[in-house]
């Protein structure tokens, strides 16, 4: 997803194209694991190299100095190792905990193989080495074991290091996502109740009361009440089905439809993503959006639809709005940035937002987000 042109003017409103995300993608923090990775994996050879010159000064081997020198050679060795499965552990794309889980398990068992080997090349490379009999395999295969144990021992307190350090950053997670999701209700009432809508809205019912339009004035007055009461009381960082929002949104735009008798709404919702989870007054931006740009296209009627389909695994609901082609080539503001930065917040890297001209003289904003059905 790229963005599109540089955001310009109005700050307090939504604008129609897209601008770059106001965050990153989240991603495996390595530097946050290379510490306690580091001093864990050093304490355990030296640990090793402790218990094996104590065995060989007991067994009262040749040669201890050179050996000792060997030892320390490994020992580093065995470090970068280590350091190296580390490494592919923590860039390899993101996956769940068991896939690298086994990963790791992968890993250890070559790491074991290649440090036996390098083991043996610097004992022969000393002249220490002793010929290949079916007894020196033997013996190799027992040592082959003792090494696979031991890169077990550090996988599994790398695996505990490293699942502890995605729950801390899962918990860090959440909590930015409750500070955003209040920072997200605050900016939707700032949206939704703006002096401007509640001037505008009131200014309309005035006008319906002057003309003895009774029924239409109660009706404003009843959906304004409805509207402002769900936005008051909703908690944003809870999630709705999709059939709530939809409702929302429609409360809306009556409201709107008060003010624009020449705005049509289309709704196209497939059959079964009705219970489709979603961020609470996520689509409010965008109608409120769509609203205030097909303004702009004077002389024509203003239309809008809102669509959802699902895709397989996924939730596909798109904004379209008419928009001439001065307004659709503008840069875009705080709105879409917004609901960008909620999902991410909420899904990570699993959703799609994609915002331009669409075919026909329209502006379109489609978001692809996780499927959840409600049970």
């Amino acid at each position: 997803m790229k963005p599109a042109a540089a955001p310009t003017e109005d700050a307090d409103s939504t604008d129609q194209a897209e601008q770059p995300s106001v965050g990153r993608e989240p991603a495996t923090d390595a530097r946050s694991l290379f510490r306690p990775i580091a001093w864990m994996t050093i304490g355990l050879w030296a640990l090793n190299f402790t218990m094996i010159t104590t065995a060989g000064l007991i067994a009262g081997a040749e040669r201890q100095l050179l050996r000792g020198g060997l030892r320390v050679g490994l020992a580093v060795f065995g470090i970068g190792l280590c350091f190296a499965m580390h490494r592919l552990i923590v860039l390899s794309p993101p996956r769940p905990f068991l896939r690298r889980a086994l990963l790791t398990l992968g890993l250890t068992f070559c790491a074991a193989l290649i440090h036996l080997l390098a083991n043996e090349m610097a004992l022969r490379s000393v002249g220490i080495g002793v010929p290949l009999t079916r007894d020196v395999i033997a013996l190799n295969v027992i040592f082959y074991g003792f090494w696979a144990w031991f890169f077990l021992a550090w996988a599994a307190l790398h695996l505990a290091i490293d699942y502890s350090d995605q729950v801390r950053r899962q918990s860090e997670e959440h909590a930015r996502i409750v500070i955003a999701a209040r920072e997200a209700q605050i900016r939707a009432l700032r949206y939704q109740i703006n002096p401007h809508f509640l001037f505008n809205t009131l200014n309309s019912l005035s006008t319906l009361v002057l003309d003895r339009r009774t029924a239409d004035s109660e009706h404003m007055i009843d959906r304004l009440s409805a509207f402002l009461r769900t936005a008051l009381d909703d908690n944003p960082a809870d999630e709705t089905t999709l059939a709530t929002e939809i409702a929302n949104q429609r409360l809306y735009l009556e409201i709107e439809q008060a003010r624009y008798p020449e705005l049509t709404v289309d709704l196209d919702i497939e059959a079964g993503t009705e219970q489709a989870l979603v961020p609470i007054f996520l689509l409010q931006p965008l109608v409120e959006n769509a609203v205030k740009y097909g303004r702009f296209n004077a002389g024509h009627p203003m239309r809008i639809s809102i669509s959802a389909r699902r895709r397989w695994e996924w939730l596909e609901v798109a904004v379209i709005n008419d928009a001439p082609e001065t307004v659709r080539s503008r840069g875009m503001g705080l709105g879409l940035s917004n609901v960008r930065e909620r999902l991410r917040l909420r899904y990570g890297k699993e959703f799609e937002l994609n915002a331009g001209p669409a075919a026909g003289s329209t502006f379109e904003v489609r978001l692809s987000l996780p499927l959840t059905v409600r049970a």
